[in-house]
């Protein structure tokens, strides 16, 4: 016979500010330290839970969410999705005589999903000795801040009474850090676990009495040592602070027969009051009751969405609630990636502040957000996209790479598909209203930067990459579509005029024409420059090494299918298919998977170690989901050609249910190597990354909806419409008839006249100037316009039919202030004292730090700077339109009245005492934001505007005056000095020139890194920088 123990709920201490400590046998303090080094637990989860909320219905009252793994109960978040509060829970099992096991190491794991509508689990731990077998069911509950653990404990050999059952907690509390405090606490009657850290509080409790407890250190003090050599806990002590703490106690259930059944709870709160209160009074109701409450609100939330069209009915509706399940209770809206932390067994949990997987990225978030949009919960869309909005939208209209609940960003790189599909979420939900606070500050964002990404889709490498421009074209076009219904012309024909322009250049951009993978034309993975075929290398991250651009692929491609822009059946899509396939494709026991690209490094290492900063990129079933989306598309195709592999969507559906494990969790990974048991790695199982992944969650549910429709159900119409359906026809010519082309103007701003069609709207666009014009109803327009740059000034002039027709010209403008200086420099000095040699590496192009003249001029607000080199080109894409130059004008300023510096920012030289610099202006690429005016003590002046003229071979800087105290005069002494550029400051002269630092250099470092000078009459270049006669001195010249 079984012996269940029923709730027996604790008397809670009247005492508001801590329960008291118990327990006269309990020594104090617990010995070890900190213990042994704490970490997390690993990504790959066997279940997660927590009750269902809707916002709608007030605060909740369940913000607890649970996680599985490895037969024990690992990760729970509190009070928030973004917030850890445990590294594991499970039990440890003795007879008190010969042997101690723990759940984690000494029993066979199994774990189930109780029903297929609601996200409660079971996990049966059979000893390996054969001799019990424990049942763990998991359920929060959702009116308590709590979780409930109803225990089953079956003796296969002898019978209950033969074993002691002990529940070990290792708690890391706070998402991490060393700040916590862990005691055993007592009332009259009652013992419970409590765990603190600063405003977070944690109580375990259970329905059977704890007759036996202690707090500890991990590998130190945890009891389980004790438990292993004497079968029994002898040493117990009330507390333990600051470090990787843990908790025992010995539970007592009762009974003679070989089943006994109690409950676990563990309760949360901002006190340790509150916690305890959590606890008790979810043991205080039925677990029966508390599940049938539970399950109710989950299937009411699936009934009111659309039913699994086809495939798995359990697969689909634990993807749903899996999804939902990622949305905080705290920040409704707010979408984690996964409740997980990658390989987090092998991440220092003592280390507060570790970000995971359970941060908010907006491509994460879109995937998983218009795919509950896809399937009817509009509510949950419209609330994230307020959270977009309102919360993680940066102030320039841009979104961070990730962050945290409140919008702070946790990595603060850029990749501009976050920033456009936000865009299309908005579109897709008619939000109209959304338009001038979250839309056109994103389209904005992406005008003034794209389509150049500072790192693509896998988080990785800058450049131009065919996902990534995918998302911006489509961003654009519907960004267009709403900037027309709010009668924003002016950014309607911008928007729609450079998407026009992407969609003529992305196969120029990001396609190899006879490459060494194929003859045939495919698209690779990025290219760091508009030219995929400049030979250049690519760095591949975590440890890749770098590598030719055109040698690694991936099927980002796929994105420009399914938003629109190229179609199915497009020879070079279904070429670089054959590539993919051929190159990335793992055969899984269940059906095709793919890598994300060919010498990918995040993954485990070839042993199924765990990845720590390098590794094998594994497969991603996602991958399969977004195939099996395209050929939902190409089956609707006119299929003029075909990809060699054609695997049917519904055949790429079943391999991503075929990837999830026991509890329909779809991995962001799977394992491609040999079997590895003792890391749990199999063919097609799940690694240590993350499992549950959200995207490939929504990845499940979104194919299965294209299958049932017919279609790709997220395909923006704007913009197949735009670039198949019905093309836009050119739109209004546009003639400029005042001032001529190529005129040269002295003045700053300039009138501009000319001719379209009637009531057109007319864009004149320049680097640094734009200006928008209404035709009348002879077509005539007539601005102003300011000019922004010595020499070139290149207007692209948009018209606009006011619907979706657009034209774009080019437009030149010369423009000369007024000069007061200039001076020549000798040809072919780029070579510091005579003997520096450039770097080796063939964009390096003679002339390239060649100094050929400088020209200083000014306006009533700006001096202009006029650098003249004898090459100028931009082979990195530098942001500014230089890649190569360091160029620094230091300026003599002494009717400021300020210190002056007379070292050199970086450049291992100085000036005269008598010439100290007052302001530098640093010109360059600007890849680290350094190209700015300083002062003498470092500090920024002000910005500085950048436009390089490659066919004059020139650059033009302009600096408001008043940053530098003025307009030029007869006491200002000026120096410029070319140097290369790298990382943010001057390229390196080292001894001998290697494929990217100069060589001629000492050995001793006495030299500069200045490459070319101004210098002034009488003097000579070889003699001032020769720091084999002396140190380096360099002069000023006067303006007069």
């Amino acid at each position: 016979m079984g012996c269940e123990m029923v709730s027996m709920p604790f008397q809670i201490p009247r005492r508001s500010a801590r329960l008291r400590s118990e327990a006269p046998s309990l020594r104090g303090m617990a010995p070890g330290g900190e213990g042994v080094p704490a970490t997390w637990t690993t990504g790959a989860k066997d279940g997660i839970g927590t009750s269902f909320y809707n916002p709608d219905q007030g605060p909740s009252l369940s913000n607890v969410w649970y996680t599985l793994s490895g037969g024990t109960l690992t990760e729970v978040y509190y009070p928030d999705v973004s917030c850890a509060n445990l590294r594991v829970l499970q039990l440890a099992i003795t007879d008190g005589l010969s042997f101690s096991d723990l759940e984690e190491t000494d029993t066979t794991h199994k774990v189930e999903l109780v029903f297929p509508d609601a996200l409660i689990y079971r996990q049966t731990n059979t000893a390996k000795s054969g001799k019990y077998r424990i049942e763990k069911t998991y359920v929060t509950h959702p009116q308590q801040h709590a979780l409930l653990v109803l225990v089953s404990f079956y003796a296969l050999v002898g019978n209950v009474a033969d074993y002691r059952q002990f529940v070990y907690v290792n708690p890391v509390m706070n998402n991490g850090g060393r700040q916590v405090h862990a005691e055993i606490y007592s009332d009259d009657e009652s013992t419970v676990l409590l765990t603190s850290s600063s405003d977070k509080s944690m109580a375990v409790a259970a329905s059977a009495p704890f007759v036996k407890a202690s707090a500890g250190y991990a590998g130190v003090s945890d009891g389980l040592s004790e438990l292993k050599q004497t079968f029994d806990l002898g040493s117990v002590y009330a507390y333990a602070s600051n470090g990787n703490v843990t908790q025992i106690a010995q539970v007592q259930p009762g009974g003679e027969g070989n089943q006994c059944t109690y409950t676990l709870a563990i309760g949360f709160g901002p006190d340790e009051q509150a916690a305890v209160k959590a606890a008790t009074t979810a043991l205080a109701d039925r677990f029966e009751a508390v599940v049938q409450t539970y399950r109710t609100q989950w299937q009411t939330y699936l009934s009111q969405l659309s039913p699994p069209p086809t495939g798995d009915t359990v697969q689909y509706n634990v993807a749903v609630m899996v999804l939902k399940a990622h949305e905080d209770k705290r920040h409704p809206g707010a979408m984690v990636a996964s409740l997980t932390i990658p390989w987090g067994d092998k991440v220092v949990s003592t280390e507060g502040g570790i970000g995971g997987y359970h941060l908010v990225w907006s491509r994460d978030f879109y995937q998983v957000v218009s795919t509950l949009l896809s399937i009817g919960d509009r509510p949950l869309a419209k609330r994230c996209l307020r959270y977009l909005d309102e919360v993680q939208q940066q102030p320039d209209g841009s979104f961070p790479q990730n962050s945290w609940l409140d919008g702070t960003p946790y990595w603060r790189g850029l990749q501009m598909d976050q920033v456009a599909f936000p865009i299309l979420l908005a579109y897709q939900l008619g939000e109209i209203a959304r338009y001038p606070t979250l839309v056109k500050p994103a389209a904005d964002f992406i005008v003034e930067n794209g389509p150049f990404t500072a790192q693509e889709r896998w988080e990785e490498n800058s450049g131009y990459s065919p996902s990534t421009l995918a998302a911006e074209i489509a961003g654009l076009v519907v960004a267009a579509k709403m900037a027309h219904d709010t009668e924003d012309l002016r950014s309607a024909a911008l928007y729609l005029a450079t998407a026009d322009d992407w969609v003529r250049h992305v196969k120029s951009w990001t396609l190899v024409n006879n490459g060494p993978l194929s003859e045939q034309p495919y698209f690779l993975r990025i290219s760091d420059t508009q030219n995929p075929a400049d030979g250049h290398w690519i760095e591949i991250k975590n440890g890749g090494g770098w590598r030719p651009k055109d040698e690694i692929v991936d099927a980002g491609f796929l994105e420009l299918v399914r938003l629109g822009i190229l179609a199915p059946d497009d020879p070079v899509v279904t070429h670089s298919l054959d590539v993919v396939d051929e190159i990335l494709r793992y055969d899984a026991p269940y059906g095709p998977v793919w890598k994300r690209y060919n010498q990918d490094g995040y993954g485990e290492q070839s042993d199924g170690s765990p990845y720590h900063g390098n590794g094998m990129g594994r497969p991603w079933p996602l991958l399969a989901g977004e195939r099996g989306e395209y050929e939902v598309a190409f089956d609707k195709s006119p299929q003029q050609t075909a990809p060699t592999h054609l695997y049917g969507p519904r055949k790429l559906l079943a391999t991503l249910a075929g990837a999830a494990n026991d509890g329909y969790l779809i991995p962001e990974q799977v394992w491609d190597g040999n079997p590895v048991p003792q890391r749990n790695l199999y063919p097609g199982g799940g690694t240590g990354s993350a499992t549950p992944l959200a995207w490939a969650m929504a990845q499940y549910i979104r194919l299965s909806q294209c299958i049932r429709q017919g279609r790709i159900v997220e395909m923006p119409d704007e913009v197949v419409e735009r670039y198949h359906t019905h093309p836009a026809d050119l739109g209004p010519a546009v003639q400029v008839e005042c001032p001529d082309f190529a005129a040269i103007s002295a003045q700053r701003g300039i009138r501009v006249c000319g001719q379209t069609a009637p009531y057109a709207t007319v864009l004149l666009r320049g680097d640094s100037a734009e200006v928008t014009l209404r035709a009348d109803a002879q077509g005539r327009f007539e601005g102003e316009i300011s000019l922004w740059a010595v020499g070139e000034n290149i207007f692209h002039l948009v018209g606009y039919d006011n619907h979706r027709s657009v034209s774009v010209t080019r437009w030149m403008v010369f423009y000369q202030p007024k000069s007061v200086f200039e001076m020549s420099d000798p040809v072919e000095d780029d070579n510091g004292p005579g003997w520096l040699i450039y770097p080796t590496h063939s964009d390096f192009k003679a002339g390239d730090f060649d100094l050929c003249n400088v020209r200083i001029l000014h306006d009533d607000k700006y001096v202009y700077f006029e650098i003249g080199l004898r090459n100028l080109d931009n082979p990195w894409e530098g942001p500014t339109g230089i890649s190569k130059q360091l160029v620094d004008v230091y300026l003599h300023l002494p009717e400021l009245g300020e210190a002056g510096q007379t070292k050199t920012r970086g450049l291992r030289a100085q000036f005269r005492d008598d010439t100290p610099w007052h302001r530098l202006v640093r010109i360059s690429g600007n890849w680290h934001g350094e190209a700015q005016v300083y002062r003498a003590d470092g500090s920024v002046a002000s910005e500085v505007l950048i436009q390089p003229q490659y066919t004059s071979r020139r650059i033009s800087a302009r600096v408001l005056a008043d940053a530098l105290g003025g307009y030029p005069t007869a006491k200002w002494a000026v120096m410029v000095l070319v140097a290369g550029e790298e990382n943010g400051g001057p390229r390196p002269v080292r001894v001998t020139a290697s494929k990217w630092d100069f060589g001629g250099g000492s050995p001793d470092g006495a030299h500069s890194d200045i490459i070319d000078m101004m210098v002034p009459d009488g003097m000579y270049q070889r003699d001032l920088l020769n720091w084999q006669t002396g140190p380096i001195c360099l002069p000023m010249l006067r303006l007069s």
